[in-house]
């Protein structure tokens, strides 16, 4: 066996060793104590589910195909898979899904009735109807969400009408399963060319699969095959012997059979139910009672000697049929038996219960810790004898962590999860009904016998009586749940609360907005993972060497572990004096206190809740909690970390964004949690310098604070009459690419040497375990450190800080530092202020003087970021630059010209500058415009006010959980990093409004009041006191004063920031000697010293102290004790609206044929042209031809389609002449917006490009006649 093996000088190599190694005393008396009380930590893997091996070896596969018609309470999916549960793949077609706002994707998963379910639902699109939706069922016993290797989706005209998937089977080979719908000919189109293009799709698929693959077609294909009639000769020919369709059963071909055969031929397939002596008889009765084939099973027809036999089941066909019929009705499934290869399954690790954990009484905590020393008593003097003699610190901890997780799943095992299930009676009460109609099935409608009515009457009261059962049934659910929702509450159980409301919300959304059945298109397999590790971090790899590759069972990774770690410490010697202090044991259980719960952590480790059981005090100290004190004793003498604490099992998450293969996942490593919580314990024993420009990671620095500096230095730059240009940097792979020599250098410098080599082995030593489509593989990685470590971050910010230090001082300039540099209030001294990192964003201003000098700038900046990024193995992420560009002064546009030109050549990409990007999820407009921010929030609102669904309407919740649940997932969203902003009253108003809009949702009838006889809503005040809920105005300025309180407190965490909005205008101060702020102060300045003048009404001791002082009462000790909830108020100041003159009104005057005229009354102008245009016909021509944001003549692009309007209209004024040009710099950044249909408004004619139409608008205009249009200053 390949076995890893240390060096003295720590590096990594592999080493074969022959043969196996001697076995210590201390491993001997580990595994002799473990056996006796049944402690063994490898997972347990079976073999297939009916019992045989991998390998050569055929085992019963099943398959079936039915087409359900629709999916309805009456008769619902459960009911299908129930009747059809032997099979262990079904291909099921018109379940008539649609897509929706709750289930926007193209394919969800389900687990139900024991498979697990790919549903692949219709989109809206032409020709796509509620006969199509098709889905998959796998059986669980045989697969799982682990083996799906590949999902194929289809364009969006056909889904719906096919989906496939591709299962992983035990290595050797693939299975991919096909659902496919065909519409009848002339359905969808005349010419039939769309089957031609849905054949042509899935051809074009099962050409793509790999050689090993098994493909398996469920078709309903509204096919006949059999025999072809030629109507030259009058006469039938059968189909070849060689055909995919057999001789049992022929029928007329028709133009589906045709493509049918065409297909299947192709790609040397065998429909089944054609070919065996049974099963070939018609799936489909219509309801005139004609019989026809048209549902198929196809498979490869190499293996149809393995076929045992198909049938079509008619007996559960009419039992699952929707139709009120006596009679058979509808499709029958056709099921295929077959004996094929076997199936590799490995049984799932228990999971813990950590809600059980945290809720565990003390007489729970007093069993689990007697368990513990029961185990531990017989083998605890032998483990730390033999321990101490050997420096085995991994076998010690082996026996820590394997005792600990065994009695644990033995105490704490979680239960399966809570869906709606119907009871025993309710199902009892089904079959009871399917064995009536089965029985009806048998005694008349097989044999053509009349059914009596009395029959008919029963079996339709009975399927009545079951349908009402399962109502009432899901319904009383429905009220448990509201229910258990309120007792969670009082117990403060709110991750409960959580999951109840997402269970009676009914959408596709769970915990942390994750969407629930997604399932991912890519599926990278473990070689592609292989080759994309081992590339360079910058790359997306780790420079990774591969260890161990396992495919019929997993790693045995605690035995790795201990042999490693006997390696590790061959050549090391203890330390002379170990202090036996509590300080690691004080310290890690404080660190393990605070983390985070209900974390997910290695399936051989144990959750932080476990830990927190066993090592709670009591009236003595547990034989478990001595034993990890020697062990961190142990851990600190012979300077040696447990090989399982540096090994993580990784977990692949899909990123945001249209990415294919493994650069479409995101690595997230599951460590040990005892492991993160010591190395948290001593990596913050030391400290670690910060520098003012890194905000993320740092305690006291909020996102916040680098968005605000950002806008404010954009803001006095543009005030000190300066362009700007603000570059955002990413680096690549930040954390997996940091070399270990800039991570070593970083310790040794913070950390004392003991500390540091402790803490190098975190990331020297680290393994990543993979886990894709069955297969396993090991690697060690030879850059970076892992994402999800505590201090990682921490980490990498130390080498970063380096680089960008350096950076700046080679790429800085005198005339810069002499803008940039500005005075820090609080000590006087200057600080640079043109550059902050949150994390490894970075972003730095410069200014924009001329095109030349920022191209200069630009290019010596990637230089040189590049070369020193290098020396840490970093490099930038390209594809994330983004760039703020604001020139001021003459030649603005030229410039903006010019830059848009050289960042479209330069780039990999094609880049479009923008007047807006989004910087730590807040969108910063280049003018400080609010617009794009506000607009955000009310997307963002919207987006999880719909998570929640009907959840919001039920008034049987009470209205305290569903406001809770509103004020956390929605009304944060509308003021999240709002303290940056400056708004607008109609900005203010815009939130208010999406906030009473929630609010009346959620008091439904309450928020009506009887006035004058009718129902009204009550008033917006009304609604907000009623609730409870403060206006976002009043939140935002308690949120504002309580972060100035913040920074006023930390003014250290704070110093570019106060830099930058207090210092002067150029010659210009912003406060005067009274602390009020002058006309050139900065806004935000302004809404400060506005907000601590509204707390003067509320404390007459504060309005002394704010008339005195003005904004600097803020640093008065007085300020910090005020607070600041008093603001909170339920009603909105009063508008001052200016003096409208009274409208007047325009009348209709258009005279119809008879000489009648119209002489309907509009309030305004505008009402009166719409009303001209939809009921006389009469429209502008001019202004109709304006399609889009751009003029028709002279080609100038607008911000909108209104605006190009309007410079039409003004064109009219002007004797047919477009008006000159502005020179507003922000009209560069328009964007031409291409309509989706180029159709002519005057003559309907369409055209290919958008040039065409507006050259053939224009000359359609000139030829027509223009007296009979309507005024030239339409405001449509």
């Amino acid at each position: 066996p390949r076995l890893l093996e240390y060096t003295t000088s720590g590096n990594m190599r592999l080493a074969a060793t022959n043969g196996e190694r001697h076995r210590s005393g201390f491993v001997r008396a580990c595994a002799f104590g473990l056996a006796a009380f049944g402690l063994f930590t490898a997972p347990c893997y079976t073999s297939n589910a009916n019992g045989q091996q991998t390998g050569s070896n055929s085992v019963f596969w099943r398959l079936a195909s039915y087409n359900s018609q629709a999916v309805t309470v009456r008769r619902s999916f459960s009911d299908i898979l129930e009747e059809v549960h032997t099979a262990h793949i079904l291909g099921v077609q018109g379940t008539g899904l649609r897509q929706s706002i709750w289930h926007p994707q193209e394919v969800f998963h389900k687990k139900e009735g024991g498979y697990h379910v790919y549903h692949f639902p219709a989109a809206r699109s032409e020709g796509l109807s509620q006969s199509c939706a098709v889905s998959l069922a796998f059986r669980q016993d045989r697969f799982s969400e682990a083996t799906i290797r590949a999902v194929y989706i289809p364009p969006e005209e056909f889904q719906g009408r096919v989906g496939a998937i591709r299962q992983r089977l035990d290595g050797a080979y693939d299975i991919a399963a096909f659902t496919v719908y065909i519409p009848p000919a002339g359905a969808v189109d005349p010419e039939d060319a769309y089957q031609g293009r849905l054949y042509q799709w899935i051809d074009n698929t099962v050409s793509s699969l790999p050689a090993r693959t098994l493909p398996v077609f469920f078709f309903d294909a509204n096919a006949h095959v059999g025999y072809e009639y030629d109507r030259t000769t009058r006469t039938c020919r059968r189909h070849s012997s060689y055909d995919a369709a057999g001789s049992h059963s022929p029928a007329r071909q028709n133009n589906n059979g045709v493509r049918l055969r065409r297909f299947c031929n192709a790609h040397e397939l065998a429909l089944v139910n054609t070919q065996t002596t049974e099963g070939h008889g018609p799936t489909y009765t219509s309801p005139t009672g004609a019989r026809t084939r048209v549902d198929y099973v196809a498979v490869p027809a190499s293996i149809m000697p393995d076929v045992i036999r198909a049938r079509v089941w008619y007996m559960t066909g009419y039992s699952l049929q929707l139709a009120h019929s006596m009679r058979a009705i509808d499709h029958n499934p056709v099921v295929v038996d077959l004996n094929y290869r076997a199936w590799f399954q490995a049984s799932r690790g228990n999971r813990l219960n950590t809600e059980a954990m945290q809720q565990a009484t003390p007489k729970q905590v007093r069993e689990l810790q007697q368990k513990l020393d029961g185990v531990l008593t017989s083998v605890c003097s032998a483990i730390v004898n033999e321990a101490d003699a050997t420096a085995a610190v991994d076998q010690m901890w082996h026996v820590l962590i394997s005792t600990l997780r065994e009695v644990a799943v033995e105490e704490f095992s979680t239960p399966e999860a809570t869906q709606f299930s119907y009871s025993a009676a309710t199902r009892e009460r089904g079959q009871q009904h399917r064995a009536v109609r089965q029985a009806v099935w048998e005694e008349y409608v097989r044999r053509g016998r009349s059914i009596p009515e009395n029959v008919k009457e029963y079996v339709q009261d009975s399927a009545a009586t079951l349908e009402n059962i399962r109502k009432e049934e899901r319904k009383q659910w429905t009220t448990q749940l509201e229910q258990q929702i309120s007792q969670s509450l009082k117990t403060g159980n709110l991750r409960h609360v959580w999951r109840i409301a997402h269970t009676l919300a009914g959408t596709c959304f769970g915990p942390k907005n994750r969407r629930l059945g997604h399932v991912s298109r890519s599926q990278p397999q473990l070689a592609d993972w292989k080759q994309y590790l081992e590339q360079p971090g910058p790359s997306g790899g780790c420079l990774a060497e591969v260890i161990k590759t396992s495919c019929l069972e997993p790693v045995d990774v605690p035995e790795l572990a201990m042999q490693e770690g006997e390696r590790y410490v061959r050549d090391k010697l203890p330390m002379a004096n170990v202090p036996t202090n509590d300080r690691d044991y004080e310290g890690f259980h404080d660190c393990l206190r605070l983390a985070k719960s209900h974390r997910a952590c290695p399936r051989w480790a144990c959750p932080k809740e476990a830990w927190l059981l066993a090592l709670k005090e009591g009236p003595y100290q547990t034989q478990f909690q001595n034993m990890l004190q020697q062990f961190f004793i142990l851990l600190r003498r012979y300077k040696q970390q447990p090989q399982l604490w540096s090994i993580s099992q990784t977990a692949l998450l899909d990123k945001v964004g249209n990415k294919t293969g493994c650069k479409s996942k995101r690595v997230i490593h599951l460590l040990d949690r005892a492991g993160k919580a010591w190395n948290k314990w001593v990596w913050g024993n030391s400290s670690h310098a910060v520098p003012h420009w890194a905000v993320g990671f740092v305690p006291r620095r909020r996102r916040d604070q680098a968005i605000l500096q950002l806008k404010c230095q954009l803001w006095r730059l543009h005030a000190l009459g300066l362009g700007a240009v603000a570059v955002f940097y990413d680096v690549a792979n930040a954390f997996s690419s940091t070399s270990f020599a800039s991570l070593d250098r970083v310790l040794y410098e913070d950390c004392p040497d003991q500390d540091a080599l402790l803490l190098t082995q975190r990331y020297r030593r680290a393994l990543w375990l993979f886990s894709v489509c069955g297969q396993e593989m090991l690697i060690s990685p030879r850059c970076g450190d892992l994402q999800g470590d505590t201090a990682a971050p921490q980490k990498f910010l130390r080498v970063y800080k380096k680089l960008l230090a350096r950076w700046k001082y080679r790429t800085s300039t005198e005339f810069e530092d002499s803008i940039f540099q500005l005075r820090d209030p609080t000590s006087g001294k200057k600080v640079s202020t043109s550059m902050i990192a949150f994390a490894d964003d970075l972003c730095r201003v410069t200014l924009c003087l001329s095109f030349f000098s920022f191209v200069r700038c630009f290019e010596e900046w990637n230089r040189k970021l590049d070369t020193e990024l290098a020396t840490a193995g970093l490099g930038q992420n390209r594809e994330k630059q983004q760039f703020l560009c604001r020139p001021a002064g003459r030649g603005a546009v030229a410039m903006l010209q010019e830059l848009q030109q050289y960042l479209s050549e330069c780039s990999a990409q094609p880049y479009v500058l923008s007047d807006h990007v989004l910087y730590l999820g807040s969108q910063v407009h280049v003018a400080n415009k609010n617009t794009p921010e506000v607009r955000a929030r009310l997307q963002a609102a919207r987006t999880h006010w719909r998570m929640l669904g009907r959840f919001w309407s039920k008034q049987a919740v009470k209205r305290r959980i569903r406001v809770l649940l509103y004020c956390s997932l929605v009304r944060n969203d509308l003021i999240r990093a709002a303290e940056t902003l400056v708004l607008t009253l109609a900005e203010q108003q815009q939130l208010e409004r999406a906030q009473t809009y929630y609010l009346r949702t959620i008091l439904g009838k309450e928020a009506l009041v009887e006035h004058n006889g009718q129902m009204v809503y009550r008033t917006s005040e009304q609604l907000r006191r009623q609730l409870q809920m403060p206006t976002l105005q009043s939140t935002l300025r308690v949120r504002r004063l309580l972060w100035l309180k913040a920074i006023v407190k930390h003014n250290l965490e704070a110093v570019l920031l106060l830099a930058v909005l207090l210092a002067p205008i150029g010659t210009e101060q912003q406060f005067d000697s009274s602390g009020r702020p002058t006309s050139s102060a900065n806004p935000w300045l302004r809404q400060w010293c506005s907000d601590l003048a509204a707390y003067r009404c509320l404390s007459v001791d504060w309005a002394a102290v704010f008339e005195r002082e003005g904004f600097f009462a803020a640093l008065n000790e007085r300020f910090l004790k005020l607070k600041f909830r008093k603001l909170q108020g339920y009603q909105l100041p009063e508008v001052k609206r200016p003096n409208v003159p009274e409208r007047v009104g325009v009348t209709c005057e258009i005279v119809d044929g008879h000489g009648d005229a119209c002489a309907r009354h509009f309030e305004t102008k505008q009402a009166l042209v719409t009303h001209q245009r939809k009921k006389h016909a009469v429209f502008n021509r001019v202004t109709s031809i304006v399609v889009t944001n751009q003029c028709p003549w002279r080609h100038h692009i607008f911000s909108s389609r209104a605006s190009a309007r309007v410079h039409v209209q003004k064109r009219q004024l002007n004797n047919n002449r477009c008006p000159a040009a502005t020179h507003n710099p922000r009209s560069f950044y328009n964007v031409l917006v291409v309509p989706g249909d180029l159709v002519c408004p005057l003559c309907s004619d369409s055209r290919e490009t958008l040039s065409e139409l507006h050259e053939h608008m224009v000359l359609c205009l000139s030829l027509s006649s223009v007296s009979d249009c309507s005024s030239s200053d339409s405001s449509e």
